[in-house]
């Protein structure tokens, strides 16, 4: 018994140092974000008690599972070496693909506000957009570390354009372009730092333009965005409604906010306050100050990311740490900047802050891929 005792405690010592083996400066961004993010989404979930009350505390409980779960799922995730990691990338990609497919089976999805993103398994809504986003990245970079010696060929274009083909195809038909965007934005960072010359990015960059605006112009509702946008003064209880009551719950934070589940903006006004617009809950009761901090958080994750990215021994691992740094960047950048006006809204959810737990185990799962590619990192 007590040599079986020795060993239980040799295990669990040993998950404790593995623990400790992650990046520490990424590790208390990370903590930090999802505390401020459950701070500010259980403040935004107190406007769905004009509904329900009970919907609030399912919500809650909901959401504080989500990331508990995922977060002892990013710790596994983060302990295995990276280039066990990186091998498995095709089987990844090729099992989002097929799991974003499920979403156009009938009694499988379900659709909301016009778009058929979602699936239902075991009575739990899932969203497979969110793992295709990440797995796109893993798998470029597994094709590009292959087919290195051919990089600066012009041929090489398409490895991006068949790794992205998929992927844009399935987001295109749900409709989901925000998402489609951040894979392309991806994609294109992987393919410029394994070294692609600047002609191959500026002929990707110009056919992904054309693409996309062929997207914007066969599809109704995007337009309408823009032009919600571009007259935000107009159908103030139609289109631009939502912008309209963004802009007024911000504007209303001052610098320092009207103080924790103070806001009013939460209670029937904003269509999405515990999703698109909880970013505005925040601006509402921390004011500039909230905000100012937020910011903060998003930059100082991304500095640490590329520090990390800069110091690695491989260039796969730093590859892959800025892409998939940048590719949560880029969607709470989007988030925040729609829903101050200065971008058209998009639907793009703030990463740790929206409900949402499909977001937040994807998310969680690509820290740990984070963390496991950054043990090839020279930094202390």
């Amino acid at each position: 018994m007590p040599a079986k005792r020795k060993k239980i405690n040799k295990k669990i010592r040993k998950q404790i140092l593995a623990f400790f083996r992650l990046d520490k400066v990424l590790l208390a961004i990370l903590i930090f974000w999802l505390l401020m993010g459950f701070l500010i989404f259980s403040s935004a979930a107190l406007g769905l008690m004009a509904k329900n009350n009970s919907l609030l505390s399912g919500i809650l409980i909901k959401q504080v599972a989500s990331l508990i779960l995922s977060f002892i799922l990013m710790l596994f995730v983060a302990r295995i070496p990276f280039k066990k990691i990186l091998n498995s990338a095709p089987y990844l990609y090729l099992a989002s693909i097929l799991l974003s497919l499920l979403v156009f089976v009938p009694g499988l999805s379900f659709s909301a506000g016009g778009a058929r993103r979602w699936i239902v398994i075991f009575g739990q809504s899932l969203q497979p957009s969110e793992f295709m986003k990440y797995s796109s990245i893993l798998f470029i970079t597994y094709l590009l570390l292959k087919y290195k010696r051919c990089i600066k060929d012009v041929k090489s274009l398409a490895i991006p354009a068949a790794v992205a083909a998929l992927p844009l195809a399935i987001l295109i038909m749900e409709p989901d372009t925000s998402t489609s965007f951040v894979i392309v934005f991806a994609l294109a960072v992987s393919y410029f730092l394994f070294g692609a010359p600047w002609k191959n990015i500026m002929i990707a960059t110009s056919l992904t333009v054309i693409l996309f605006a062929g997207v914007v112009m066969s599809h109704p509702y995007i337009l309408k965005r823009f032009s919600s946008f571009a007259n935000s003064n107009q159908d103030l209880l139609g289109a631009s409604y939502q912008i309209n009551q963004s802009l007024i719950a911000i504007g209303s934070g001052g610098f320092f906010g009207k103080g924790y589940g103070q806001g009013v903006q939460k209670f029937g006004y904003l269509p999405e306050p515990v999703g698109d617009a909880v970013f505005a809950t925040l601006a509402e009761e921390f004011g500039f100050l909230g905000v100012f901090v937020l910011l903060l958080l998003l930059s100082l994750f991304v500095l640490r990311a590329f520090k990390l990215a800069k110091y690695s021994r491989s260039l796969a691992a730093s590859t892959v740490i800025v892409a998939l740094s940048l590719s949560i960047f880029i969607q709470a950048f989007v988030n925040i900047a729609a829903m101050s006006a200065v971008l058209p809204l998009t639907g793009l959810t703030l990463p740790f802050f929206s409900l949402g737990g499909t977001s937040i185990l994807a998310t969680l799962l690509a820290f740990g891929v984070i963390f496991s590619a950054a043990k090839n990192s020279k930094i202390k």
